[in-house]
C-alpha cells in the first residue's frame, strides 16, 4: 500500500478557490516505481500529483507532467474514467468534434456512457479547457449526489454559477467538498490539473485497485473499482463506492459498516453481497447498464435501497426496510426478499415479486404511470395514485387502493380488496371488469371477477359517500357538493360547521377554521354511508377577505383588505421596495421550503413596516435579503417606528437568512406591543430580534422554539439585563438565562447547549456534564476574522497555587469560540484541562498560562484516597485554537489521551506541543499546525509498548528567541524530538511516524545560546523495537540535521528520504549541516 502525504501550507490553500479538508489518501494495489516527471514540482501540490499519479489518474508526457496546464474536457474525462475504472462505452457518434481516431475518443464515450458528461450545443468540445463548475457538476454526477435546490453557504459570485449546473454545484457544496475561498467560488474559471488532482484527492480517500481481502481502510470516501474485493470486520467513515471497473464482477461487506452511502456503479447478478453484521442506511443503485444484484445475508441490516439509474434488471435479495425505485422503465425483482416497504417513482418501471418474497406495503406516485406489479408472493397494501397501474400474478395482494390520479389501473391478484377513490375511472378488477369510481369490491379467488366486499357476516356493504366541487368563498367558508346531507366535517383534520344542505343540488355549505394553505383535504360524514373525502387546490384567485397568489407578492400585500389572508404559493419572491403593514395582515406560505421571498430593498424601518395599531403575522415563509454583506448593515425584515399605539408582530415557522436585524422595534409604548419568533430558523443575521429605548413592562416576547445558526448575537441580554448565557435543549427551545457561564452549566442538562454573548467572564469553569458551550466564534479558527469576543479570565479576588480556567471533567463536551486570558496571575495556570472522553476544544484564543494552554489528561485527583489515579481518555479533538505566550511549559499537551491535534497557531511557546502517550492502545494524529517554539516544537515522549501509533504530519515548525528573563530547562533546541520510548509496560512497541513537517530552526542558533540547534533529536531513553520513521521532511537552518542519541535509526536513511541543506553528511550518529 503506497500512501502519499499531503503538505499543504496554509496560505497556499486559501489560494485555491478549492480548500478542501486535507487527510491521507491512499492507493492500494500492486506497488510500481513512480516514474520521475522533470517538472514535478516540490510544494503543497506534490502529494497530490504522486497520488494521482500512483492511482493512474494522471499521465504525463515526455517526462513531464505539466502540473499548471489547465485541464481540458478529455483529460477530465481520462481521469474521471480511470478513477471510478469505467470500460463500457456509449455511442457519441452524434459529436462531430470527436473521431474515432482520437487519442480521448475512447475516454470521451466512457464517460458519456458514466452520464458525467453530457456535451453542450451538439459538441463535446473535448480540447477546451474545462471550468471549476463543469468539474463539480461532474463529480457530483458521477458520486450520485441529489441535485440541491439551494446552497447552505454564501458565495458573492454564485450568481455567476450557470443555471444547468446549480443543483449540482450546490450539492458538491452542501457536501461540504467545496468551501471556497474570501467568500467566493470562481465557477467559470479555469482548473489546472494538480488543482483537479488536488480535488480528487480530497474526495476519494483510497482507490482499492487490486482484488483481495481488506480489514482495514482510509478515513473518508472509498473507492473499488475492480473486481473481487472483500471488506471485512471494518467500518467506512465517509462514502463506499463500488466503481464501474468492478463491472459484471463481485464485492463483498463482511462484518461491514458504512456511514455514508454506498453507490453502486458496478457488479453483477451475483455481487453486491452484504453480510454477516453488515450495516448500510443508504444504498443508491446506479448501474447504467447490465444486471446487478444487492444480496442481504445473515444478519446484515439495510435500511433504504434507492434504484436510481440503469437500463437493465436490479435484483434484491434477503432483508431492507425500504426500496425505492426512482428510474424509469427499469426492472426490479424481489428473489427471497422481505422488504418493508417499496415506493415507485419513475414511470414504467416493473416489480417482480417472486413466490418467496414479501413486501409490506408499496406505493405508485403520480409520475410512476404505467407501472407493473407482478406478484408471486405476498404484498399487503399497494396504493396508487399512477395512471394504467398493472397488479398481475398469482400471489397474495391483500389490498389496492387506486386513489386520485390512478385511472385506467387493473388489478388482477386473486382475492384482492380494491378501492377507489372519487372520480377515479376506467380501473378494473379480475376479468376485466369495471370497478366505479367511490367504491370497493373484492376480485375471487381465481381473479376473473369481481364481488362484493365481505362483512364478516353477509351484512350490507355501507357505501362511500361521494364528495365533488369543492369550492372556496372566503377564509372560512367553503361549498362543495354531497351524496347525502353532511353530519360532521373536518378540514384539513379540524372539526367544521355545517351551515347549509340543498338536497336538489346536493351542495352543502360549511364554515371551517381559518384557511391556512393551499392544498386541502375535506372529509364528510353522513347517515347511511362510511365517510368520504377529497382534497381540495385552491386556485390563484381573490375569494372574499382570502387571496391566493403565485406572482406578485408586493401588489397582492399592497391591494389586500383590512384582516385579509393572503397565501402564497411554491414560488420565489421579490420585494422591490419597502411594505407599510399598516393592517391586519395574515400572510402564509405553501412551504417554507420552497416559498422563498427575497427582499432586495426596505424602507424606512424594514421590508415590512410595522404602523400603529397593526397586526402582522408571517407564516411558513423564507425570507432572504437581496443585499451583500456590505449594504445590508441596519436592514431589518420587519422594523417599526415610533409606536404610540397597539403594534402586535408574530413570525412563525419561518427562516429568516441574511439580515441585519430580522426584527427591530423602536420607541415601544408601555404594555401595548407584543413580539413573537417562534418555531423558526434564524441564519446568518447579525442579531435575530432588537428592542431599543423600551420603556419597562412595554413587551412580550415569548422567544419560544428559537433556533440560531450562523453567525449570531445573542440578544436576550437586550430583554432581559442578566441573559448572558443562554441554555438550549436538543429541539432548540431556549430553557433559561444566566448572568454568569457557571450558572448556564449548572443548570443545564445533557446534552444541552449554551450560547454565550460576547462581553468579559470573570469565572473558572467545571463542566461535569455532555454540553456544547459556543461563544460567538464558535465556527471561527482563533486566527481568523472574528466577531466580539466572549473573554473568559480569573476572579480578582482568586488566590491558589495551582489554577485551571476551565476544568472538562465530563465526556462529549465541546468547548468553541472563546478567549482565555490568565490575568497576568505568577502562579501555575492551565488554561483548558480535559478529563473526558469525546471532547472537542475548537477555534479558542489563550494568550499567557504559566504550565500548560491546553492540557488533555490521564490523571485525576481522587479527593477520597489523596492521590493521583490514571485513565486514559480518548477522541480529543483540539482544532483551530490560536495558543500565543505560554510561559514556562507547553501550548498544547496530550497525556494518556489519544485523538487529534490539527489546524492550531501556537506562537512564542517553551515547548510547542508535547504528546506523552503513556500506555494508551489508541493513538492519534498531530497534522497541519504551524508552532513556533524556543526549546521545542514537537515532542513525542514516554511512548510505553502497547501504545498506539501516531502520525505527526504537514506540521510547520520555526524557532525564535528565548524571551527576556527565561531559563530554559535544557541547553538544545529541536524542531521534533522523540524521548523515552518503548522502554517500559508490556504489548507491542510503540511505533510514531513524522511525515510531511517543515522544520526552520534560523530564530535559534548557538551564538544565542544553545549548545545544539537540532532538526530532529532522538534522546534516551529508546529501546531497540519502538521504531520512529520519519520521511518527506523539510531540515532548514539547523545545526545538527538530525541526533540519535538512543535507538537504531538509520541516519543514511532519514537523509535519504528527507530533506537537509545542501552538502549534509553523516558522522557518527549525526546528520551534520556544514557552515555556509
Amino acid at each position: 500500500m503506497k500512501i502519499w502525504k499531503r503538505i499543504l501550507p496554509l496560505t497556499l490553500a486559501l489560494s485555491l478557490l478549492l480548500c478542501l479538508v486535507s487527510v491521507p489518501s491512499y492507493a492500494t494495489g500492486g506497488e510500481t516505481a513512480a516514474p520521475f516527471f522533470s517538472d514535478m514540482p516540490d510544494n503543497w501540490s506534490t502529494e497530490a500529483l504522486k497520488n494521482a499519479v500512483a492511482n493512474g489518474l494522471i499521465q504525463g508526457s515526455d517526462g513531464k507532467i505539466m502540473p499548471d496546464d489547465p485541464l481540458t474536457r478529455a483529460q477530465m474525462a481520462a481521469v474521471i474514467t480511470r478513477a471510478f475504472g469505467a470500460t463500457a462505452m456509449g455511442d457519441i457518434s452524434g459529436f462531430p468534434d470527436v473521431s474515432a481516431d482520437d487519442w480521448f475518443a475512447a475516454s470521451i464515450a466512457r464517460a458519456y456512457q458514466m452520464g458525467v458528461i453530457k456535451g453542450t450545443g451538439g459538441k463535446m468540445e473535448p480540447l477546451s479547457p474545462i471550468s471549476r463548475q463543469e468539474v463539480f457538476a461532474i463529480l457530483a454526477r458521477a458520486l450520485k449526489l441529489t441535485p440541491a435546490y439551494t446552497m447552505q453557504k454564501e458565495f458573492k459570485d454564485a450568481d455567476k454559477i450557470a443555471q444547468w449546473a446549480k443543483g449540482d454545484v450546490y450539492a458538491l457544496v452542501n457536501a461540504g467538498y467545496v468551501q471556497g475561498a474570501d467568500g467566493k467560488l470562481d465557477p467559470t474559471g479555469l482548473i489546472t490539473r494538480v488543482e483537479f488532482a488536488q480535488v480528487m484527492n480530497n474526495v476519494l480517500e483510497q482507490y482499492i485497485s487490486a482484488p483481495g481481502e481488506y480489514t482495514e481502510v482510509a478515513a473518508g470516501n472509498i473507492m473499488i473499482n475492480t473486481p473481487g474485493v472483500t471488506l471485512k470486520n471494518l467500518t467506512v467513515s465517509g462514502d463506499l463506492i463500488i466503481g464501474d471497473g468492478v463491472g459484471s464482477g463481485e464485492a463483498i461487506l463482511d462484518n461491514v459498516k458504512v456511514l455514508g452511502r454506498m453507490v453502486v456503479r458496478g457488479g453483477g447478478k451475483d455481487s453486491i453481497i452484504i453480510r454477516g453484521s453488515s450495516s448500510v442506511d443508504n444504498i443508491i443503485v446506479t448501474r447504467i447498464n447490465g444486471v446487478v444484484s444487492i444480496k442481504v445475508q445473515g444478519n446484515a441490516d439495510v435500511d433504504m435501497i434507492y434504484i436510481d439509474d440503469g437500463s437493465d434488471d436490479v435484483i434484491i435479495q434477503g432483508a431492507a426496510n425500504h426500496i425505492e425505485i426512482q428510474a424509469s422503465g427499469i426492472t426490479v425483482m424481489a428473489v427471497g426478499a422481505t422488504i418493508g416497504n417499496a415506493n415507485i417513482i419513475g414511470e414504467n418501471s416493473t416489480v417482480i415479486v417472486d413466490t418467496d418474497s414479501t413486501i409490506r406495503d408499496m406505493t405508485v406516485s403520480p409520475a410512476a404511470a404505467g407501472s407493473n406489479i407482478e406478484v408471486s408472493g405476498k404484498v399487503g397494501s399497494i396504493v396508487t395514485n399512477a395512471p394504467n397501474t398493472a397488479v398481475t400474478g398469482s400471489g397474495t395482494v391483500t389490498q389496492v387502493q387506486a386513489q386520485s390520479g390512478a385511472d385506467g389501473s387493473r388489478i388482477e391478484t386473486p382475492n384482492t380488496k380494491i378501492s377507489t377513490g372519487n372520480n377515479v375511472t376506467g380501473v378494473t378488477g379480475g376479468g376485466g371488469t369495471p370497478v366505479d369510481a367511490g367504491s370497493t369490491v373484492n376480485n375471487n379467488n381465481t381473479g376473473t371477477d369481481v364481488v362484493p366486499p365481505s362483512t364478516g357476516g353477509g351484512g350490507i356493504v355501507t357505501p362511500t359517500l361521494s364528495v365533488t366541487e369543492i369550492s372556496v368563498t372566503n377564509a372560512t367558508t367553503v361549498t362543495f357538493k354531497s351524496g347525502a346531507e353532511p353530519a360532521t366535517v373536518t378540514w384539513n383534520g379540524k372539526p367544521g360547521t355545517v351551515n347549509s344542505y340543498d338536497p336538489a343540488t346536493k351542495v352543502a355549505t360549511i364554515t371551517v377554521p381559518s384557511i391556512t394553505t393551499i392544498d386541502n383535504t375535506l372529509t364528510v360524514t353522513a347517515a347511511g354511508y362510511s365517510a368520504g373525502a377529497a382534497s381540495c387546490t385552491i386556485p390563484v384567485g381573490t375569494y372574499g377577505n382570502l387571496r391566493v397568489i403565485d406572482s406578485d407578492i408586493q401588489t397582492a400585500i399592497s391591494e389586500a383588505n383590512e384582516s385579509d389572508t393572503i397565501l402564497v404559493a411554491e414560488e420565489g419572491y421579490t420585494l422591490n421596495a419597502g411594505i407599510v403593514a399598516d393592517k391586519n395582515l395574515l400572510i402564509i406560505g405553501e412551504n417554507k421550503d420552497t416559498t422563498i421571498v427575497t427582499t432586495s430593498n426596505q424602507g424606512t424601518y424594514g421590508a415590512f413596516q410595522a404602523v400603529n395599531d397593526c397586526q402582522l403575522t408571517l407564516m411558513n415563509l423564507t425570507f432572504k435579503t437581496g443585499l451583500d454583506a456590505l449594504e445590508r448593515n441596519g436592514n431589518y425584515l420587519v422594523g417599526t417606528g415610533l409606536l404610540t399605539g397597539k403594534t402586535e408582530i408574530v413570525i412563525d415557522n419561518c427562516k429568516i437568512d441574511g439580515y441585519y436585524t430580522a426584527v427591530y422595534m423602536n420607541n415601544a409604548a408601555p404594555n401595548h406591543n407584543k413580539l413573537a419568533i417562534q418555531n423558526c430558523a434564524i441564519t446568518n443575521c447579525d442579531w435575530a430580534y432588537s428592542i431599543d429605548h423600551i420603556t419597562p413592562g412595554s413587551q412580550d416576547i415569548p422567544g419560544e422554539n428559537l433556533v440560531f445558526t450562523g453567525n449570531m448575537g445573542v440578544v436576550e441580554r437586550e430583554v432581559f439585563p442578566n441573559a448572558n448565557a443562554r441554555v438550549i435543549d436538543a429541539d432548540g427551545i431556549t430553557q433559561s438565562v444566566h448572568s454568569t457561564i457557571q450558572a448556564a452549566i449548572d443548570a443545564a442538562d445533557a446534552g444541552d447547549t449554551i450560547l454565550v454573548a460576547p462581553g468579559t467572564y470573570k469565572e473558572q469553569l467545571v463542566v461535569d456534564k455532555a454540553l456544547s458551550i459556543l461563544g460567538r466564534n464558535a465556527s471561527i479558527a482563533g486566527t481568523g476574522t472574528r466577531n466580539d469576543e466572549v473573554i473568559i479570565t480569573y476572579p480578582d479576588d482568586l488566590k491558589d497555587d495551582y489554577l485551571e480556567l476551565v476544568y472538562i471533567g465530563a465526556d462529549d463536551v465541546t468547548f468553541s469560540g472563546f478567549s482565555l486570558d490568565d490575568g497576568d496571575y505568577e502562579v501555575d495556570t492551565n488554561g483548558i484541562t480535559v478529563h473526558g472522553d469525546n471532547v472537542q476544544i475548537t477555534n479558542n484564543i489563550l494568550d499567557g498560562f504559566s504550565y500548560v494552554q491546553i492540557l488533555a489528561t490521564s490523571y485525576i485527583w481522587n479527593e477520597t484516597a489523596n492521590k493521583w489515579e490514571t485513565k486514559f481518555i480518548d477522541d480529543i479533538l483540539i482544532e483551530g485554537n490560536y495558543a500565543k505566550n505560554a510561559l514556562n511549559y507547553t501550548a498544547i499537551y496530550m497525556q494518556g489521551a489519544s485523538g487529534s491535534v490539527q489546524n492550531n497557531q501556537i506562537e512564542n511557546a517553551p515547548r510547542a506541543i508535547q504528546i506523552q502517550p503513556y500506555g494508551n492502545s489508541n493513538g492519534g494524529t498531530v497534522k497541519n499546525n504551524t508552532v513556533s517554539a524556543y526549546t521545542t516544537g514537537i515532542w513525542y515522549n514516554y511512548a510505553r509498548k502497547g501504545a498506539g501509533p501516531w502520525e505527526i504530519k504537514q506540521n510547520t515548525i520555526s524557532a525564535v528567541a528565548i524571551p527576556s528573563g527565561f531559563t530554559p530547562v535544557v541547553s538544545t533546541w529541536a524542531g521534533l524530538e522523540v524521548q523515552t520510548f518503548g522502554t517500559e509496560g508490556t504489548g507491542v512497541a510503540p511505533s510514531v511516524t513524522f511525515t510531511g513537517n517543515f522544520v526552520d530552526g534560523s530564530g535559534a542558533s548557538t551564538t544565542a545560546g544553545w549548545t545544539a540547534v537540532y532538526g530532529l533529536s532522538m534522546t534516551p531513553n529508546i529501546h531497540n523495537d519502538a521504531t520512529a520513521t520519519f520521511t518527506d521532511n523539510t531540515f532548514t537552518n539547523v545545526e545538527v540535521g538530525a541526533y540519535k542519541g538512543a535507538g537504531t535509526l538509520d541516519l543514511d536513511a532519514v537523509r535519504g528520504t528527507n530533506t537537509f541543506d545542501e552538502g549534509s553528511i553523516v558522522v557518527g550518529d549525526q546528520i551534520l549541516i556544514p557552515e555556509a
